[in-house]
């Protein structure tokens, strides 16, 4: 089960545990470590689930298992930002699937070489709509979708 975080339904809050549904009801139930250090969610033995928050679900984000360049976890719908000396753009982080990509990598297969034009995974997604990798040497996460859309209105220079 992947770490996710969430919007608290009653004050805005965030939150961060294992998101699931019970009953039509969006909720995050919060992580501790166990006595191996492996981060679990908290279920009593008795009374079942403790302490978990109903969640607002349009803000449920699924961690990446990333981290930025200042080693800041990493969540779908964060917006991202690259500021090198020739690229610089913002975009949002999101999981996508066969996505048609702006570069074709020649990779060698034993005595074949393959041509990657689509890609799956973490990808950044551009104002224009297309995408570039996220790269944990120079993006950093500047806000998410939720919080502070206005960061997404600053123009792409590629």
């Amino acid at each position: 089960m992947r770490k996710s975080r969430g919007k608290r339904k009653d004050n805005g809050e965030w939150v961060y545990g294992y998101y699931c549904e019970v009953q039509g009801r969006h909720i995050i139930i919060p992580a501790f470590k166990n006595s191996n250090s492996e981060v679990r969610p908290f279920v009593g033995a008795t009374n079942g689930i403790q302490g978990y928050h109903e969640v607002i679900p349009e803000t449920v984000g699924q961690s990446t298992s990333l981290k930025d360049k200042n080693s800041k976890e990493t969540y779908h719908k964060d917006i991202v930002r690259r500021d090198e000396l020739c690229v610089k753009f913002t975009g949002i982080l999101e999981w996508v699937e066969n996505a048609d990509y702006d570069y074709v990598y020649a990779v060698n297969w034993g005595s074949s070489t393959l041509e990657i034009s689509h890609i799956t995974g973490w990808m950044i997604k551009l104002q224009d709509g297309s995408y570039e990798t996220f790269d944990p040497d120079t993006d950093e996460i500047i806000g998410n979708i939720h919080d502070k859309p206005s960061l997404l209105e600053t123009k792409n220079e590629t």
